[in-house]
């Protein structure tokens, strides 16, 4: 595994998950702004990505990363249960790729560790 790797494996075992109004709670309190206008940013953040999902395939916010939308093909299974086959419709799925500047900011981080 290369050193990138490592770091990027050691920084997702750190990661939680939280909810946007954990996320919205701790912006607000590391920028001492209102909960409430912060809130109102992230929504109208999330609205926006949604609009252009519905124009386009892929969001790049720039030293960030890009959002991408992905229909895979339908296909083929066997259920193991009653060993017909069946059909798995389309799906979408999110893919996100980090951008060069953010991935070197986190690297750097990671390394300080």
């Amino acid at each position: 595994m290369s050193s990138k790797n490592k770091a990027y494996a050691k920084l997702i075992k750190r990661l939680v998950s939280i909810d946007k109004h954990k996320f919205c709670r701790m912006l607000a309190a590391k920028t001492n702004v209102p909960f409430d206008h912060v809130y109102a940013i992230v929504n109208l953040l999330l609205d926006e990505m949604q609009r252009e999902f519905r124009n386009a395939r892929s969001v790049n916010v720039v030293n960030f990363g890009k959002f991408e939308l992905i229909q895979q093909k339908p296909k083929k299974i066997l259920n193991i249960n009653t060993g017909a086959h069946q059909v798995v419709e389309r799906t979408k799925r999110l893919k996100f790729v980090l951008d060069r500047a953010f991935s070197s900011f986190i690297s750097k981080f990671v390394d300080m560790e």
